[in-house]
């Protein structure tokens, strides 16, 4: 097999003139074009006078997809040792049209580039090699109606001469190849290609000599080179009058403006003005207030050191350069409340409803700081991405049109439907080093992979902060977690957190900051960071973030951010923990757990909770001993966790392994993508191509499956089945609302290799796949870039930007009285002032009760802008100690059973206050604050229980709702269902006291516990008002 000649363009024309010249020669020929059917043609014809040849489909524009083809045809005949990147689109008329002028630039001169930067490398290590480019005469001086076209010719004239000067010494020669009216199909297509002075075999004879030979520049037919030589010398008065005479002979009707301008594409009316990240009337993020914190944090950072007499951990750094008052806060950990201004609010469409109906009754006209709605939540998955989202924009129409109306009139950034999921856009968009946000989504700390202190909360704490309040929350401990080392093969940061999961389990990071540090964290991507803090809400923490590093201002820079990256480079020392603590962890953290990267195998949890894991390997013998199917039925990737780049890479590197051995996804496999920029990228540089390979399904750039957002059409209610996903939570129901389905986590390379196989114990480091021929292969370890290669497709098409405050008159927000989707609220009446007596109990809940069994997701999604309806899902999913069942209790007044949503309003209707009684980590999951106004809405005094998840231990006290918990957790099992509940000197709590609960027993005996409260005075002084926004509302009044 001869030497490996390379030519792109080859399905016709030149390119395929070029292929049986060199064949005839003896060399081998790779062949590339978009013409799969034409390159077969070719290749045959080569090999019919007894030539190599082998061809790959690709688009010289699409750098990856060009690369691969490269890369394959190289495995195939060997190291490319000539390159004649030919490929090109044709001069057509209309230089004004600028999409048919980038498609032009981006085919002739980007696709050569692409095309020398695939080959480049190996040529260089060999010290040898020629790289032909095939320009144009065209590129002397420019025709008219051929602006793009003679501008692309123009630059490969001068790349083509930088190459030469930068290559020849590493024995590299480089020739342009400039031909003038060659008789091909795209010459023929050119008004003015008349006459056609050389046929296609003639031209390829005149190239393969000149390459042979090293010349520089082959200029051909040399009458057309002569004609063009005159023109580039001629002087432009003279040049200009007989541009004007060939342009009227041969364009027809050239004289006539609209002739000219008819390539001009009408601009359709865009309602969104065109967003600047760093600038402008309307910027994305505010780098002057970045700054003037940056400049100010070293000195608050003195005052934190001064005052607790010790150096200070990152989290504690980022905490008092936003304390209220950094010199008198109270600062003990996890006992003080601290008083904070944050940076920014997010919130997403299915929180933000009741957030922003209590931000309207709070009395406000605008925010008082930067806040966003996110429409990600709604977007139920079923079919694919186009006809999910329409679906979505009918449904939630009214939704979609209260959100966007409330953002317009009070001054937030609306992001449309589709646009993205609120914890990517936010990591793309808004995040940087150093920050405070609160977002009202529990995943908020997916920030932190920025360095950002980004926490969860209920809306109630959101309309805390627009309204211009200090946002309060209780001082929290610290968890320091140190990694080494680094990962390697399937591992991935996805097992980062599914290991300290395991560790921490569900409740052990409960008022902790996790901080991650050591050597093992600059081997981790921004994305790849933000993975494991987006899940450390599955250990109950108030957030995660890394210190910052170079990782972190490479996302920046590659996201539009490069200001802010460079502003977090000067003030590197501020961003990261004091080195002593770095030194001596243990003398700082709370607790310290070690993981070394280097050994981390990829894991696999659940069913049911995130901290139940296992490595991947001990995953099949666990399902066979317990019972549950290993034959899986759906694999998901994507979701606010795992749909960053390097995420969709990573798996489709996967993917491409298995549609190259004629192997799909044996099971439903879909991929959610985090955002519009996401999308536009993986589609560009074709991740989504190899993903589809395999059968997957690209659902719309939202929650979707992830928070059950998921119609199924392939099972029943009640259907015993398997599922894996790369999500971040996977409580019973969690995912399609069936109790019944058992959900497992894992990386999303690693759900792709399960998909593939179909066997929930597959374990891509140890088993083989079957191809399509019978043979059996092993998959290689996933690989990819982190960031792509040529920057990221912008997704700002979704955005509305804040409207300027004097454009705001016009705006007005209507709630139909007759809406099932918004109601107005209205206000919870203050304490009386008198200790609660003769309380029923709703229900005695047993084991695990998260959010979702509280106020479910999934089809009552719709409901969360509308109290009194989505009040329907009360304590639906609650296990009931008292009756043994999943959502049903007794009704005491008249001895019936009911479901706890019906129990409830059959109690509210009868005048009956009622209590609930709860398990360890009550209110674990999501941050909705719909968990804790459903039951204040219909008639709940107090929640009463072992411990507390705290989100929704504070979304209770913002709603006027008592949490208390056990002082002897065991005086639970004293709890009869049955029981009469009093609830007695409620306002020690004022005094820093805690009320004692008397259980009237039916056999009427009594018994009498003591609880214990995290209620500060202010906290208390909301349960008086009967809640927070009450409150709010009297204190804006006042002032």
């Amino acid at each position: 097999m001869g030497q490996h000649v390379l030519i792109t363009g080859a399905s016709s024309g030149i390119g395929a003139a070029l292929a049986e010249a060199f064949a005839a020669k003896g060399y081998s020929v790779g062949l590339i074009a978009r013409r799969i059917e034409r390159l077969e043609q070719v290749a045959e014809q080569v090999r019919a006078v007894g030539g190599v040849a082998a061809f790959e489909a690709a688009d010289v524009a699409d750098r990856r997809s060009l690369t691969r083809a490269i890369q394959a045809l190289e495995h195939t005949l060997g190291p490319c040792e000539i390159l004649i990147a030919n490929a090109g689109r044709g001069g057509t008329p209309g230089p004004l049209n600028p999409l048919r002028a980038r498609d032009v630039l981006r085919v002739n001169f980007e696709g050569v580039v692409n095309a020398v930067g695939a080959v480049l490398p190996g040529m260089a290590a060999r010290r040898r090699g020629r790289l032909v480019i095939v320009s144009s005469l065209a590129g002397a001086r420019g025709l008219p109606f051929t602006g793009p076209y003679a501008a692309s010719k123009a630059a490969l004239w001068n790349y083509a001469e930088s190459l030469r000067a930068q290559l020849g010494p590493l024995g590299i020669t480089v020739t342009d190849v400039r031909p003038g009216y060659v008789d091909t199909e795209m010459t023929r297509r050119h008004p003015g290609a008349r006459p056609l002075q050389m046929g296609s075999e003639r031209a390829a004879q005149i190239i393969l000599r000149g390459t042979l030979n090293g010349r520089a520049v082959v200029a051909f037919p040399w009458p057309t080179a002569l004609a063009m030589g005159l023109l580039r010398a001629m002087p432009n008065p003279l040049y200009d009058r007989l541009m004007a005479r060939i342009g009227r002979r041969v364009i027809p009707g050239a004289d006539d403006p609209a002739a000219r301008l008819e390539s001009i594409p009408r601009p359709e009316p865009d309602p969104v003005k065109p967003v600047s990240r760093l600038g402008g009337s309307q910027p994305m993020i505010d780098v002057a207030a970045i700054r003037a914190l940056y400049e100010s944090q070293a000195a608050r950072h003195e005052i934190g050191r001064r005052r607790l007499g010790r150096p200070l951990t990152l989290g504690e750094k980022i905490l008092f350069a936003h304390l209220d008052d950094p010199e008198n806060a109270a600062f003990e950990r996890k006992k003080s409340f601290i008083d904070l201004r944050p940076d920014r609010v997010a919130m997403q469409d299915a929180t933000a409803q009741m957030a922003l109906l209590q931000f309207m009754v709070a009395g406000r006209d605008e925010v008082a700081l930067p806040s966003t709605v996110h429409c990600d939540h709604l977007i139920r998955a079923h079919v694919g991405a186009d006809d999910d989202l329409q679906t979505a924009n009918s449904e939630n129409k009214e939704v979609y049109s209260f959100l966007r109306s409330v953002s317009a009139r009070y001054g937030l950034g609306f992001w449309k439907p589709g646009a993205g999921i609120i914890h990517q856009v936010v990591l793309e968009n808004y995040a940087f080093p150093g920050g405070l946000m609160i977002g009202t989504d529990s995943h908020t700390p997916n920030a932190g992979g920025l360095g950002m202190v980004a926490v969860g909360v209920g809306g109630a704490d959101a309309v805390d902060a627009m309204v211009g309040m200090p946002w309060e929350v209780l001082n929290p401990g610290y968890v320091g977690v140190k990694l080494t080392g680094q990962l390697s093969g399937w591992a991935s940061p996805k097992d980062v957190i599914l290991k300290v999961c395991e560790i921490l389990t569900v409740k052990g990071g409960t008022n902790h900051i996790v901080e991650y540090f050591g050597p093992g964290c600059a081997s981790i991507s921004a994305t790849g960071k933000g993975t494991i803090c987006n899940m450390g809400a599955e250990h109950g923490a108030t957030t995660s973030l890394f210190p910052f590093d170079e990782r972190m201002a490479t996302y920046l820079r590659a996201t539009g951010r490069a200001d802010i990256a460079a502003l977090a480079e000067a003030h590197a020392a501020e961003l990261r923990a004091d080195p002593e603590v770095e030194a001596d962890p243990e003398r700082y953290y709370d607790r310290v757990v070690e993981i070394d990267l280097s050994t981390l195998e990829p894991h696999v949890v659940g069913p049911h909770t995130p901290d139940l894991a296992r490595p991947i390997s001990a995953l099949g013998e666990e399902a066979d001993s317990k019972g549950w199917p290993r034959k899986i039925k759906y694999a998901l990737i994507g979701s606010c966790t795992n749909s960053s780049y390097e995420d969709i890479e990573r798996s489709a590197h996967i993917a491409r392994q298995a549609a190259a051995r004629g192997v799909k996804a044996a099971v439903g496999f879909m991929i959610t993508p985090g955002s519009d920029q996401i999308f536009n990228t993986i589609q560009r540089d074709g991740q989504a191509k190899d993903l589809k390979s395999i059968g997957g399904v690209v659902l719309a750039n939202a929650c979707g499956p992830c928070i059950g957002q998921w119609r199924r059409d392939d099972i029943h209610k009640g259907d015993t089945n398997s599922i894996i996903t790369s999500f971040n939570r996977n409580f019973r129901g969690r995912n399609d609302a069936n109790p019944a389905t058992l959900s497992f986590i894992g990386s999303p390379e690693l759900v792709t290799a399960i998909a593939l196989s179909g066997d929930l114990g597959f374990n891509p480091l140890t088993d083989s796949l079957t191809a399509a021929d019978g043979s059996t292969f092993k998959l290689e370890p996933p690989t990819g870039d982190e960031l792509p290669q040529d920057g990221f497709e912008k997704g700002l098409g979704g955005f509305i930007p804040p409207v300027p405050v004097n454009q705001r008159g016009g705006v007005s927000v209507v709630i139909n009285p007759d809406s099932e989707r918004i109601e107005a609220l209205t206000p919870f009446a203050a304490w009386d002032g008198q200790d609660f007596s003769g309380l029923r109990i709703l229900v005695k809940a047993v084991g695990k009760c998260t959010t979702d069994h509280i106020s479910a997701a999934g089809p009552w999604l719709k409901y969360r802008g509308h109290l009194t309806n989505i009040s329907g899902n009360l304590m639906a999913g609650a296990n009931n100690a008292w009756t043994g069942e999943f959502g049903n209790g007794v009704n005491f007044l008249t001895g019936e059973k009911a479901a706890h949503p019906d129990l409830a309003r059959q109690y509210k209707a009868a005048g009956q206050p009622w209590v609930i009684f709860g398990d360890e980590n009550y209110g674990e999951g999501s941050s909705r604050e719909h968990a804790a106004m459903e039951p204040r809405h219909m008639g709940c005094k107090a929640v009463i229980v072992r411990s507390f998840a705290r989100i929704h231990e504070t979304n209770l006290k913002k709603q006027g709702v008592l949490p208390l918990t056990f002082a002897d957790p065991a005086d639970y099992d004293l709890v009869k269902g049955d029981d009469v509940v009093d609830v007695e000197n409620i306002a020690a709590i004022g005094e820093g006291g805690s009320p004692t609960v008397v259980l009237h027993h039916a056999d009427g005996t009594t018994d009498r516990v003591e609880t214990r409260n995290t209620l500060s005075r202010e906290q208390f002084a909301w349960f008086v008002a009967g809640s927070a926004l009450n409150k709010i509302r009297a204190d804006l009044k006042n002032s």
